[in-house]
């Protein structure tokens, strides 16, 4: 079927591009391009906000770059960005029109490493944000661990975000195995910021250290080789046999 054409308009766009330098920050790292289109017939300006990447790190490469308001921190102590169901963007990042207008500097731009849930600042530091244990990927169930004391010892642990919601629950029997069937899920654990920074810098040079961090939080680690990684959670009383063991039989 042909269109008919009803009419027809005509108008030309002017076009700018400018490029900034972030307050605090070297250019070699990051600097801001904003594209302005004004149009010619209705006089109307629309700006878009790029933030460049020139940064030679090797993790912040991978990285996304983005202007987060100042509450933004408060939020992430108890709040994970990467799970939608808590945050939305619209929560913590800056509009393209409050980046022109806002007093922006080195400590709004944070680096969001989504192919691991990680987080850093422009000097490479990560920062500590909640991660959660479902089901599938807990290391807290009945295969490895006694679950009442543990679940008791979690309740009062200053890591754990979601104490009052710790429960034990069923494992769905399309996942649960023999000696597997009951674990405690949906856990949030938030280490202290001086722990994150030591478990990082244990794990930032493995291949899959985003991975390696969350299994080490839990101590996951911990229970399958206990000569090499760390108890950073403190569940060794609560595990049904001695690491080494479950080194051995893994």
């Amino acid at each position: 079927m042909e269109l008919q054409q009803l009419d027809w308009k005509n108008y030309t766009t002017e076009t700018n591009i400018f490029n900034y330098k972030i307050p605090n920050v070297d250019e070699n790292i990051a600097t801001i391009e904003v594209i302005s289109t004004k149009n010619s017939n209705s006089g109307e300006t629309k700006s878009v906000v790029t933030i460049n990447k020139t940064t030679t790190n090797k993790v912040l490469k991978e990285c996304t770059p983005a202007f987060v308001k100042r509450s933004f921190f408060e939020l992430i102590k108890t709040k994970s960005p990467f799970d939608y169901r808590s945050l939305t963007l619209e929560d913590y990042l800056f509009s393209d029109d409050s980046i022109l207008s806002e007093d922006i500097s080195e400590k709004n731009l944070i680096w969001f490493y989504f192919s691991g849930d990680m987080l850093f600042k422009t000097n490479g530091i990560p920062i500590a944000t909640p991660i959660y244990y479902d089901y599938n990927c807990t290391p807290f169930s009945n295969e490895y661990c006694y679950l009442k004391p543990l679940l008791n010892y979690l309740k009062e642990h200053p890591w754990v975000v979601n104490k009052e919601d710790l429960e034990i629950e069923n494992i769905p029997y399309y996942n649960s195995e023999k000696n597997r069937d009951r674990c405690i899920r949906d856990i949030c654990i938030c280490p202290d910021q001086d722990t994150y920074d030591r478990v990082y810098q244990q794990y930032s040079g493995d291949k899959y250290f985003s991975r390696r961090i969350r299994e080490a939080i839990s101590s996951q680690l911990f229970m399958y080789n206990s000569e090499k990684h760390h108890d950073w959670l403190g569940i060794a009383p609560f595990l049904k046999n001695p690491p080494k063991q479950l080194a051995q039989d893994s």
